[in-house]
Order: C-alpha cells, then sequence, then structure tokens
C-alpha cells in the first residue's frame, strides 16, 4: 500500500482542514441573501470530505469524495460565472477558486517527490483557500 496513506498525522491535519467546508455553509446560510442556496454545496463537500479523511484509504470513499467535490466545483463556478449570481465580489472569487484549485497538482508534485509535509500542507491550503473564497462569495 502506498505509503501516503499510512501516514496519520497527516491526514488529521486535512480532516481538520476540512472543517473549514463546514464554516463556509454555516456562514453562507446564516448570511446568504442570494435566491440560490449555494451554501448547500459546500455542506455536502464538507460531508463528503469528512467521510474520507477520517480514515484514508483507496476506495469508494476517495471516489466519492472526489467525485462530490469535482461536481460541487462545477455546480458552483457555473451558477458564479453564468451571472445567476450578483456579487461585488465575483472576481476576487475567481482569483482566489483559481490559486485554491492550483494547489492540487502541487500537492501531487509534492507527494510525488515525498515531501509529504509539503504534500499535505498544500492540500490544507486548498481546503482554507477555497472555502475563504466561498466566504468572500457570500
Amino acid at each position: 500500500m502506498d505509503p501516503y496513506w499510512k501516514m496519520s498525522s497527516h491526514h488529521y491535519f486535512i480532516l481538520l482542514a476540512s472543517n473549514t467546508s463546514l464554516f463556509s455553509a454555516i456562514y453562507g446560510y446564516m448570511f446568504n441573501c442570494h435566491p440560490i442556496k449555494i451554501w448547500l454545496l459546500p455542506m455536502i463537500t464538507y460531508v463528503s470530505s469528512v467521510n474520507y479523511w477520517r480514515k484514508p484509504e483507496m476506495g469508494w470513499r476517495r471516489n466519492l469524495d472526489i467525485s462530490v467535490t469535482c461536481c460541487a466545483f462545477v455546480c458552483q463556478n457555473t451558477i458564479v460565472f453564468s451571472n445567476m449570481l450578483n456579487t461585488p465580489n465575483k472576481y476576487l472569487y475567481c482569483i482566489l477558486i483559481i490559486i485554491a484549485a492550483i494547489m492540487y497538482p502541487i500537492g501531487y508534485l509534492f507527494y510525488w517527490n515525498k515531501w509529504y509535509k509539503m504534500s499535505t500542507l498544500s492540500h490544507m491550503m486548498l481546503h482554507i483557500i477555497g472555502n475563504w473564497a466561498h466566504l468572500r462569495l457570500y
């Protein structure tokens, strides 16, 4: 089995960073005045992410987490960029979400070079920056 999946301390930090999705979903629920309930996407992402990172293993939970995250990413950006959601922070959201998305391949680059701490940090930054983008969107 791949050593990445056995690093208990590393997946614990990513599990903690996953909680930022819950925070942004609650914030969006409380302060979102838009008719589209866009805060549901971070909530669904939170549930799938915590389900996976509580015990990361190759299998259905990982596939579910990746699928849910990709679907939420596409849905949310479709809503934002099709002008269905009028917000003054649309361009700031765009910049932040691009930075967050770039963190994913950077994390893989660190992982394949066996820099596991940097890979973990990169994935944590993906969660933190992505959810900061959500907060700016609401």
